[in-house]
């Protein structure tokens, strides 16, 4: 019984985690920069266009990152 409730609650548990490592392309999620001078958004939170990144990276819809300025996808990560 207790571990039937253990496994029910270990959804709420990881809903605060970091975002994983690769967005998922089904979801649209995506990578950004926010530093200045940043225009592409990316598939990847380890891919080295972000590695120079200065502002700040945010995990945000594809929807999102256009409407911030990044509308490109990266070469590097998204191809």
């Amino acid at each position: 019984m207790l571990l039937a409730l253990a496994l029910l609650m270990l959804p709420m548990l990881t809903v605060g985690s970091e975002p994983q490592e690769r967005a998922d392309a089904g979801d649209g999620m995506v990578y950004i920069c926010m530093g200045n001078g940043a225009y592409a958004y990316h598939r990847s939170r380890s891919c080295r266009g972000l590695n120079r990144c200065t502002g700040g990276i945010r995990c945000v819809t594809v929807g999102e990152a256009v409407s911030l300025g990044r509308s490109k996808p990266c070469g590097i990560c998204c191809r």
